[in-house]
């Protein structure tokens, strides 16, 4: 009976050592305790520089956990040194469509191994600069604004905001001020953009567009429009003081739509406009100047354009007393002359017919005659010699007294 009982005692023995042995055995083989065997192997791998076999390791891995995002984190950075790029683009693409299936608690407790694997985007897309930053995007959004994504993201918009047209580079400025708007690279950027952007439509004349510009960049874009007013003041003042009115002008005209309310360009405006007026007014260029106060009343409220009318007024009044006294002066003139010539005739008249052409002949003679004819008195020689010389000049008297 002891020996009965014994026995038993051994074969249970037996049976608990056999129970623990299957137990741990299946403990160990466990898909669990597999998968995490894999991964530290697969670790290993990669600091050992292995990375084919790294790579062949985090595929065991996912094979048993197919939503394991350390083994595609693994995965995707042992691919990235390997020369196998059909296969590291085929891997990388199972492991964002995983990721993507992700539920929200998941991917807060892997975050760091999420952002790992859209990092690796330009290593992957690289010939492809818009997938990369569309993958970057999906990756800033899933993993909750991650920083390591945002300062990638910064990087990569960046070097696409240095080609392609203004609006195109505007809008990943605006990508990149929404990411990170206070990086001073960034505004920095901003603000050489905007300096070309806004000189080019000063040329075209795009003054709607830069009104805009200035609502959407407020300070950048004040900052950018202030040093082309200063440039523009320099300018025309530059062609004022050559003399070049005109061209002066058409500068303070494009200042005045550019950036009109300013102190600044309302205070060079009408100086230019009071010195060239002053010009005018000295020319007297008066429809000119009126030509200027119809354009500048309402873009220069602070000149006193009512007193510059004024002024005209009283100056073409002043002309047109000169004028008329003028006139009457001219007029007295004729006057006299006509009295004068009617004297003289009155003179000629003195003379009988038949002795006028004997006068005549003195003139003409090439052998003045030495007499005086018989007829004429001493009172009648000396008319005939005072309107010889008031016609023919003093002292062309040919006959001897």
């Amino acid at each position: 009976m002891k020996d009965n009982k014994k026995l038993y005692m051994i074969i249970g023995t037996a049976i608990v050592i056999i129970i623990a042995i299957l137990i741990g055995v299946n403990i160990y083989n466990s898909p669990q305790r597999r998968l995490q065997r894999l991964l530290d192997l697969g670790n290993t791998y990669l600091d050992n520089g292995q990375y084919e076999e790294a790579a062949i390791t985090f595929e065991q891995a996912i094979a048993i956990d197919p939503r394991c995002v350390e083994a595609y984190a693994g995965g995707v950075e042992a691919y990235r040194n390997t020369n196998d790029t059909a296969g590291m683009t085929a891997f990388y693409n199972k492991a964002l469509a995983a990721v993507d299936d992700l539920d929200e608690g998941v991917v807060t407790e892997k975050v760091e191994y999420i952002a790992q694997i859209y990092l690796a985007a330009d290593d992957v897309y690289g010939f492809d600069q818009e997938r990369v930053i569309e993958t970057l995007e999906e990756g800033y959004r899933k993993t909750g604004e991650n920083p390591r994504l945002r300062e990638r993201l910064v990087v990569d918009y960046l070097e696409d905001a240095q080609e392609g047209e203004y609006e195109e580079r505007l809008e990943i400025i605006d990508k990149l001020l929404e990411l990170d708007g206070d990086n001073e690279e960034i505004k920095e950027e901003l603000r050489e953009l905007l300096t070309e952007y806004i000189g080019l439509l000063i040329e075209e004349g795009q003054y709607d567009k830069i009104e805009e510009l200035t609502g959407r960049y407020d300070d950048t874009a004040r900052e950018v429009i202030d040093q082309y007013v200063d440039e523009y003041i320099g300018r025309a003042q530059d062609l004022e003081t050559a003399g070049s009115y005109e061209e002066s002008m058409a500068i303070y005209d494009i200042l005045l739509r550019l950036d009109g309310e300013s102190d600044k360009v309302q205070a060079a405006v009408q100086d230019f406009l009071q010195g060239y007026i002053d010009i005018l007014l000295q020319e007297g260029r008066y429809d000119e100047i009126r030509r200027l106060v119809d354009k500048y009343r309402a873009l220069v409220p602070g000149m006193d354009f009512d007193a510059i009318l004024a002024q005209i007024e009283a100056m073409e009044a002043e002309a047109a007393r000169i004028a008329e006294e003028e006139e009457r002066a001219r007029q007295a003139a004729a006057q006299r002359e006509a009295a004068q010539n009617a004297t003289t005739q009155g003179q000629q008249s003195q003379f009988s017919s038949d002795e006028i052409p004997l006068f005549i002949q003195y003139r003409e003679m090439t052998v003045f005659r030495t007499g005086v004819p018989l007829t004429w008195s001493d009172a009648q020689r000396a008319q005939y010699k005072a309107m010889w010389e008031s016609l023919w000049g003093a002292g062309s008297w040919p006959m001897a007294d």
